[in-house]
């Protein structure tokens, strides 16, 4: 019979050496006669081969993680997931992966493993309001963006912020990023923009009283067909029409032309509103002796206007002869085209006195 220190009455044992200083195990047998004899067995541990394995802890989806095993003592390796025995490897991750690698020395056969854990990173979602926009010449444009990452980046800055503003003054793209722990998703938006109309304002100069003037606008520009509206500020009223008549008041109008892409300008202009001239008459005498004549003297119209007469005679003064009673007025004009016509004036005629001769004719 056998019994080993173990406790073990088998034939053979298997031991395990824990530490480097190693294993000892006693054997005591028994004959049939009851006789018994002892001895040892010394097991030796022998350290096991340690490595430094290194590599990409996190990678983003389908891209390559880069692991390296490296010792000092030449060993022999070989990687669970596709037995290659090399000590550098390049692994495609498309989901979280572990690596294993088992290395063997050479010299005592002893062999160990170790491995390396890849996570697997997702890229983000990314979705954006627009992605090719065209707008008016210096109006905002914002863009929106739906992701799950945490950071976008517009213009080369990183932000929390999922909205963008920018002043369109020319055509640009922009390169969108939505970052997830490093692993990016990109989308470019094209900004575009139309070019705005102009207009300008004619008016008909200025206006006399209880006259009426007009106003033209004339768009160019941006793209046809144009729409007018104008707003007559003294009365609070939108024509939409290219040609404004307006009444005689002071007052300011502005018009805002859209063309077909809803591009707008604005014009304004101030009428100005003249009074009609007061003309009057001025007579050295109302009552003359007839067939004399009288000067009339038509003032009102200022030294450059104009005046006619119910005479038919032009200018400021008259002499016309008197003849019967004669009634008088005159139509003035002044500078800024503006008429005044004056009262009636009445001009008596004065009977001569008859005289009679008498003497010797012989």
């Amino acid at each position: 019979d056998f019994e080993w220190s173990t406790g073990s009455t088998a034939d053979e044992i298997i031991v395990k050496a824990s530490t480097i200083e190693g294993y000892s195990a006693k054997l005591t047998g028994t004959d049939v006669n009851g006789c018994k004899n002892s001895t040892s067995y010394n097991v030796i541990g022998i350290a096991l081969p340690t490595i430094e394995l290194s590599g990409d802890k996190e990678v983003c989806n389908n891209k390559e993680a880069y692991v390296s095993v490296k010792d000092t003592k030449g060993y022999n390796y070989l990687w669970e997931d596709n037995n290659s025995t090399e000590s550098e490897r390049k692994v495609t991750i498309t989901k979280d992966t572990t690596l294993v690698v088992t290395f063997t020395d050479p010299a005592t056969q002893c062999s160990n493993k170790d491995s390396i854990k890849v996570m697997n990173i997702d890229y983000p979602t990314l979705k954006l309001s627009t992605e090719n926009i065209t707008v008016c010449l210096g109006e905002s444009v914002t863009i929106k963006a739906e992701t799950n990452a945490t950071m976008v980046n517009w213009t080369g800055i990183p932000t929390s912020n999922k909205e963008y503003t920018t002043i369109v003054d020319n055509s640009k793209k922009l390169n969108v990023k939505a970052n997830n722990n490093g692993c990016e998703t990109s989308k470019e938006v094209t900004i575009n923009y139309y070019n705005l109309p102009s207009v300008t304002i004619a008016t008909s100069g200025i206006v006399c009283e209880n006259k009426k003037g007009t106003l033209n606008a004339e768009a160019n520009g941006g793209q046809e067909p144009y729409n007018y509206l104008w707003n007559d500020e003294s009365k609070e009223k939108l024509l939409t029409t290219k040609n404004l008549t307006i009444a005689d008041n002071n007052s300011e109008y502005s018009v805002e032309v859209s063309d077909k892409n809803g591009c707008k300008a604005t014009a304004t202009a101030t009428i100005q509103v003249a009074p009609n001239p007061v003309i009057t008459i001025e007579a050295e005498e109302q009552s003359i002796c007839n067939g004399e004549n009288v000067k009339l003297t038509a003032n009102g119209a200022g030294d450059e206007g104009s005046y006619i007469w119910n005479t038919n005679e032009e200018g400021s003064v008259i002499t016309p002869t008197i003849e019967n009673d004669m009634t008088f007025h005159v139509t003035g004009t002044d500078l800024n085209g503006c008429v005044g016509v004056s009262d009636e004036l009445l001009i008596t005629k004065k009977e001569l006195p008859e005289l009679e001769v008498s003497g010797d004719l012989t």
